[in-house]
């Protein structure tokens, strides 16, 4: 079990900036270990590392913004929010 979490926390931690919380631990714990029964190890975490990059922290991009907003009401991005826009486009990826 302290390989698939360590897996799971570094899909997380790659994909998403953090550490997967306990819920998300348990949840995909149980799914890793189902995968990999079915199909192996590679198999199984393939399907974990697919689940993590399907979670909606992801696939949608939250730009929350730092400081006091302006007079149209626009806050500056965080310098992690303007480095995850700005990446892309530098590194054409």
């Amino acid at each position: 079990d302290s390989d698939i979490k360590a897996a799971i926390n570094c899909q997380f931690k790659g994909a998403l900036q953090r550490a997967a919380n306990s819920s998300e631990m348990s949840k995909y714990l149980t799914f890793t270990k189902k995968a990999i029964k079915i199909g192996g190890n590679s198999t199984g975490l393939r399907k974990m590392m697919t689940m993590v990059i399907m979670e909606p922290d992801f696939i949608y991009r939250n730009e929350l913004g730092d400081g006091k907003p302006d007079k149209y009401k626009r806050m500056k991005m965080t310098s992690r929010e303007a480095s995850s826009t700005l990446s892309p486009a530098l590194t054409r990826s």
